[in-house]
Formats: C-alpha cells, structure tokens, sequence
C-alpha cells in the first residue's frame, strides 16, 4: 500500500531502481573521466596523483544534479530516496576501481606505503562532498516539489533519550568503531600466520570489500537509531573518521617496513588495510541509509507484534 508511508511496494522500488540508475549514469559513468586513474590498474584516489580540485567540483556538480533529479523522480519521497544516488555512481568508481596493491607493486620500499597511506588521510572530505552534494541535490528539490511532508515510519521513540550532540558523537564514534571490526570479518581473503602480526591477509576482492563496508555502515545506524535515534546522517559522516583512522594506523612506519621486507604487496596486516577511501565513501552511506530504514522497518514490526 501506498498511503504516504514509505512500503516497500513495487512503485516505491520502481522509484529506488530510478534513483539508483540515475546516480550511475550522471556521476559514476559521466563523471569516472574527472576521476579514473591514467592506469586503470591503479586506484581510483589522490594516490595516483590525477585528480584536482576542478575534478572533484565537476562531480559534485553531477552529483548535484543527480539528487535533483533522483529525488523529483520519487516524489513525495525524494527527501528520503534522492540521497542514495550519489553514492550510487561513486559505487561505480569503487567497484572498478584498482587497489593499493597494484601501488605497493611499483614501490615495494616502505617510504611508499607510508607516502601511500599519508595522500589518503584526509581523502574522505574529498570523496563525502560529492555524497554531500548529491544530499542537497535531493532536499532542495523535494523542498521545491513537495508542500507537505510525508508520514514514514522512521519518528519513532528511542530506547535511550541522549543530548544531541552527544547522539551525533556516539552514533560518529560507534560507526567508526563498528564498521572497522565488521570489515576487517568480512573483507578475509586468503590468510597465513605471520609470529609477529599474528595473520596477514591477501588483497580482498572489490565487491567483498562492498558487502562488508555496507553490512558495517548498516549494522552501525541500524544500532544508533533502535537506541538513540540518530539519523543516517551522522553515520555516513564517520567516513571522514573512519578513512583517517585505518590509513593513519596501518601507515605506521613500523608496520609498512615489516610488511615491505616480509611479505608481497598483495598481503596487508588487516583487511581493512587494503580498502581505500572512495571504498568507503560510496558504500559506507549506503549502508547507512540502509540501516536507518531496516531499523525503522523493524520498529514498526515490533511494535504490531505487541
């Protein structure tokens, strides 16, 4: 049924698959020559060293225009279906992208891993502001086309009634820690015994690095807003943490002269290791706004079993 609530009916998944269609044709396929590295083996990101400021503004333009359009195609929902297609087309870009092995490959020294890790600390700025765009995209034109808002199922009361701000830390801070543990399970290639980091793992695929960076982002704002009623922004914003946290811990000088002289570049001492930034910026907020919704879907479930 229709009747303004957000159901999973098959015009409401019409208006998803558009959004998501759009995001790919406007940002991941037109906008992939701003980004795409000059060797397609290499990964799409600062690290291979083609990408400027007038690159990136190019895609928050396309990005822009995505949300508009995802978000007039899904009224009176746009507010709640137009974020989803920006990252639609970065996820584009991630799952073609190359990975930091092929630039391990190149420079095997160590002076290159942490040169590597060091170009990508800040880089979720950089790839959350064409999310970002595609996000004000969306709410200005469903400002525009929509008089009323509609009645969805995700105002609900919290389990814990916490300060905002201290909502915004928690649900930032818990991503970050979540979503870490979540990928480093289920981004495992291959993995053999190292006596000094305990395993070292082979290079995971692309598309097992999209499950776990999703499943971890769900998981992470499905929590926050069952306990705290945090929205899914807060948790696609711990991308920017999150990408400063695991480049500058496995960037360590220690670890990238072990890992250099010991093993070959297709080994990481974590999984977590070997996902790049654009990785996690485009599947993070999905997987964000992904359990925002399954928590709201699973509120309304338990409160009718009542």
């Amino acid at each position: 049924m229709e009747n303004n609530e957000l159901e999973l009916s098959w015009i409401m998944r019409l208006r998803i698959a558009s959004a998501l269609a759009i995001g790919i044709c406007l940002v991941g396929i037109l906008g992939e020559r701003f980004i795409a590295p000059l060797n397609p083996m290499d990964p799409t990101g600062l690290v291979s060293g083609n990408i400027t400021i007038i690159s990136i503004g190019y895609c928050c333009g396309l990005a822009f225009l995505a949300g508009l359009a995802a978000a007039a195609i899904a009224t009176p929902f746009g507010r709640q279906i137009g974020p989803i297609a920006a990252p639609a087309g970065m996820c584009f870009w991630a799952i073609k992208t190359g990975s930091l092995a092929s630039v391990f490959q190149g420079s095997a020294s160590s002076a290159a891993r942490v040169e590597a890790y060091s170009s990508m600390q800040l880089e979720g700025f950089v790839w959350l502001s064409i999310a970002a765009a595609g996000y004000l995209g969306s709410l200005a034109m469903s400002k525009v086309i929509s008089h009323t808002r509609p009645v969805t199922q995700d105002k609900f009361k919290p389990a814990f009634k916490l300060p905002f701000f201290l909502v915004v830390v928690i649900a930032v801070c818990g991503t970050v820690f979540v979503a870490d543990r979540i990928i480093c399970l289920l981004a495992r290639d291959v993995s053999y015994f190292d006596a000094q980091m305990g395993n070292v793992y082979g290079n995971p695929g692309n598309k097992q690095i999209a499950l776990a960076i999703i499943a971890g982002f769900a998981v992470a704002a499905f929590l926050a807003k069952i306990a705290f009623g945090s929205d899914f922004l807060w948790s696609a914003l711990a991308v920017i943490p999150l990408t400063y946290y695991t480049t500058m811990k496995y960037g360590n000088p220690e670890i990238a002269e072990y890992m250099s002289s010991t093993w070959p570049a297709m080994f990481f001492v974590r999984p977590a290791a070997a996902v790049l930034p654009v990785q996690i910026a485009a599947f993070g907020p999905l997987g964000a706004i992904l359990g925002y919704w399954l928590a709201a879907r699973f509120h309304t479930w338990r409160t009718t079993q009542d």
